[in-house]
């Protein structure tokens, strides 16, 4: 049988992506070879609106996002509530810092943190991944392949380095004391 039909089948039956070991048993194939199945196939699936994502160790079909219009005439989109800056906060922390429990969160974030993570778990950014071997074994957390996929990430490392984020923070700070001086 045509592998790639194949893929493009069990992709398609799943929804939301199948971890690459489960596709090269179905497949029969290595991971090498899966994604020289996929690299080859990007144009015809680009040619049907479609696209072959990766999301952390999974695969998942997708639509290619210039039809969202298209497909929001007969599918409405799903639309959240923003996160509250205290989520995005505290998602950032076990972004980078993961696996973290809700304890260390606090002692960075110096306020409790126990609605955000709850707000975090409920959309699926992030999860259980563990327990601390510690009194009380506190739970671990890390984030999911839903956060990878609503952030456009295909793995962790594609993260921006902390250092960006402190030199901006160093640049905002410096105007803001520059137009202290003015004032």
């Amino acid at each position: 049988m045509n592998k790639n039909a194949i893929l493009s089948a069990v992709l398609f039956a799943s929804g939301s992506g199948v971890d690459k070991s489960k596709l090269c048993d179905i497949l029969d194939i290595n991971e090498s070879q899966l994604h020289t199945i996929i690299e080859e196939n990007q144009a015809t699936y680009a040619n049907l609106g479609l696209d072959i994502k990766r999301v952390g160790d999974k695969y998942m079909l997708t639509t290619l996002p210039e039809y969202a219009p298209f497909i929001e005439q007969i599918v409405s989109p799903k639309i959240l509530k923003p996160l509250s800056g205290a989520a995005i906060e505290t998602l950032a922390i076990i972004a980078y810092k993961q696996p973290i429990t809700r304890g260390f969160i606090e002692s960075i974030r110096g306020v409790e943190s126990k609605f955000s993570i709850m707000k975090l778990l409920e959309r699926d950014l992030i999860e259980e991944v563990d327990r601390l071997d510690a009194p009380g074994r506190p739970v671990l957390y890390g984030t999911t392949d839903t956060f990878l996929h609503t952030f456009g990430f295909n793995t962790l490392a594609q993260l921006p380095p902390l250092e960006e984020f402190a030199e901006a923070a160093l640049e905002i700070e410096e105007e803001f004391e520059q137009i202290e001086l003015t004032e």
